[in-house]
């Protein structure tokens, strides 16, 4: 993926565009969509891993009591600059999804919509 600072990429002109290419090496795919999808699912699943401190599961979710038990919601303890940049990433995403028509596969809770 090309980085771009103003993050023009994520701009989009219609439900067809998309935000960057993808080459799965080894596969042989070529970028028509479905590679595409395959990498914002990887995206989507990857945030909520806990490997990138964007995303943590809710209270609920690390509990297993309550409603919303598969639901995460944003990491207030990243506060870098680094965390920054990729909640700016993760906002990115978010746009992308809202304008493409393009629903990513998060579990986030009811009350981040709010």
């Amino acid at each position: 993926m090309t980085q771009t600072p103003d993050m023009s990429n994520f701009r989009i002109k219609g439900t067809d565009d998309k935000c960057y290419t993808i080459d799965f090496k080894g596969e042989g795919s070529i970028d028509v969509g479905g590679p595409f999808r395959d990498s914002l699912t990887n995206i989507a699943k990857e945030l909520e891993s806990g490997v990138v401190p964007v995303l943590i599961r809710t209270p609920n979710n690390r509990n297993e009591h309550g409603i919303n038990r598969d639901c995460y919601i944003l990491d207030s303890r990243s506060k870098t600059p680094a965390h920054k940049t990729l909640f700016r990433y993760f906002g990115g995403f978010l746009a992308f999804a809202f304008l493409s028509k393009s629903p990513l596969p998060w579990n986030l809770a009811p009350w981040f919509w709010k």
